[in-house]
């Protein structure tokens, strides 16, 4: 289900990318189709072979379904939690489209934030009605025209009819809809401070102000936390393996008390001379079974045990 739901979204950014401003380059080829190149982000784990090079998958269905673009996609590694802070140190150099980690949200699930009526069900949402930059995804959603397909600057907009009439009238049910408010002079950052409002829709340039609405707690459970999640990961693998196979730290303390001994000391006495006949058929078994451990840990931590060794790096 989540990965079904990364899908729908990392398609609607990429038409948002295409349709808006977000792109690193653009022109026109030799066949008339407009290039495009997008640097899109994910964990290292969805563009491995291992697991079906699922951006891969996705991306080339997306450029499928347009054949209007040409597109290149340039792809680089960010993990979900981390992604996000670096796109707002640095725009210009971060990518186009990136995965961002949701499961922060403690009022909506991954299927609540897909449709803002139904999050208006469960909790309370600011958004900045007044912006008129935010309004016309409302319109162009229930197919009324921008430009054309987006790039035909001569065929103007087309915003009137009956679809334009129905988001009108959407529209005004919205602002009359008790859990809805209107994000107006800072209103909405003041609501998650209080705890008045649940979610807020703005964008990265609202990052430190959102940041300077937390609290100590909150700052460190949401933004400082998943940003270390990679590292911490390394720490808890490295810290679990050191003690696991140490020999001479452990030879040193437990020295001839054998009821002490590690599984490190206990399988290097099984090879000495007076018991290795004896006991070697036991030592290859118990070589095998220590390692089942580190190995269960690193299948399962794989993807965050890189990204804490090298950090995300665009490719």
């Amino acid at each position: 289900m989540r990965r079904r739901a990364v899908s729908a979204l990392t398609a609607a950014v990429l038409v948002t990318s295409l349709a808006v401003t977000g792109l690193t380059g653009c022109g026109s080829g030799n066949d008339g189709k407009e290039s495009v190149r997008l640097m899109v982000w994910s964990p290292q784990g969805d563009q491995s072979v291992d697991q079906g090079q699922w951006l891969q998958t996705c991306c080339n269905a997306f450029a499928e379904e347009h054949p209007e673009w040409d597109i290149t996609f340039v792809y680089g590694v960010a993990d979900e939690a981390s992604s996000a802070g670096q796109v707002s140190q640095d725009a210009e150099a971060s990518a186009d489209v990136f995965l961002y980690a949701n499961d922060n949200l403690s009022v909506f699930s991954e299927e609540d934030v897909k449709n803002i009526d139904t999050m208006l069900e469960k909790g309370v949402v600011s958004f900045p009605f007044t912006n008129s930059w935010y309004l016309p995804a409302f319109y162009i959603g229930n197919g009324c025209t921008l430009f054309g397909d987006g790039t035909d600057a001569s065929a103007g907009v087309d915003f009137g009819g009956e679809k334009a009439q129905e988001v009108t009238d959407y529209l005004i049910d919205l602002e009359s809809n008790p859990n809805f408010r209107i994000d107006a002079d800072g209103s909405g950052i003041a609501g998650l401070r209080d705890g008045s409002i649940n979610a807020m829709f703005s964008g990265s340039w609202d990052a430190a102000a959102l940041l300077d609405g937390c609290t100590r707690w909150q700052i460190f459970t949401k933004i400082t936390l998943p940003l270390s999640k990679p590292i911490v990961i390394y720490t808890v693998l490295t810290s679990f393996m050191s003690p696991w196979l140490d020999f001479i730290f452990a030879k040193v303390i437990c020295r001839a008390n054998s009821d002490q001994y590690t599984i490190a000391i206990g399988l290097w006495n099984m090879l000495q001379k007076e018991y290795i006949d004896n006991w070697y058929t036991c030592f290859a078994a118990g070589a095998v079974l220590i390692s089942v451990p580190i190995a269960a840990l690193f299948l399962y931590m794989q993807r965050y045990y890189v990204d804490g060794l090298s950090g995300a790096v665009k490719g």
